[in-house]
């Protein structure tokens, strides 16, 4: 359908490790409706400030809400001694501001909800992959009665993102459950029951 410029309406800090970007279009016309689990192309400046480089990321918002869109990039470390970071998340991260406009394709994807299926649900998703999971639980939350699992894992409470929402949307109504399984809990996740397993 083309690019075309979306602007970033807030930018929440939702983890240690992760930080959500809400994005709204800029221009008249540049509302696209998404189905959950769907994501947008970014093209975002490449490191060597000659072209550019385009990076997929899900929708984690409700795909009820029609007027802006969310992401939630996980900042990327280097993977190795002399490894670069990861440049567009980075930059995302430390350049991308409130009011900054990001040019932006889509939503796109054949990875999504199935909604006529009334058979039960199971969200699995490790660490920043709970981004499409979160999208899809709002939809069932909202627009159906299926039971529905969101299984989800990661290292400890201080980068398991978006988990105060998702506990607010499993009590919406009966039939839906969470299971959060962290492989190192710290001492205050054990304290206040962040977690279900290790």
């Amino acid at each position: 359908q083309g690019f075309r410029p979306l602007q970033v309406i807030a930018k929440v800090r939702e983890s240690r490790t992760i930080t959500s970007f809400h994005l709204a279009p800029a221009e008249p016309g540049g509302w696209r409706p998404f189905e959950a689990g769907q994501f947008l192309v970014l093209r975002l400046p490449a490191a060597n400030e000659r072209g550019h480089v385009l990076r997929n990321y899900s929708l984690s918002g409700s795909p009820d809400d029609h007027c802006h869109y969310r992401i939630s990039v996980k900042r990327e470390p280097s993977a190795g001694p002399g490894l670069p970071v990861g440049q567009s998340s980075n930059y995302l991260h430390d350049n991308v501001c409130v009011g900054d406009v990001l040019i932006a394709d889509g939503p796109r994807g054949e990875f999504v909800l199935d909604e006529v299926s009334d058979r039960p649900v199971v969200l699995l998703s490790g660490g920043v992959g709970l981004t499409p999971m979160v999208a899809m639980l709002h939809a069932l939350a909202k627009r159906s009665a299926r039971r529905a699992l969101f299984l989800h894992a990661c290292e400890n409470g201080e980068v398991h993102a978006l988990r105060d929402e998702v506990n607010g949307l499993i009590g919406q109504r009966p039939g839906l459950s969470a299971h959060y399984c962290y492989r190192v809990p710290s001492p205050r996740d054990r304290a206040e029951n962040h977690f279900h397993s290790e």
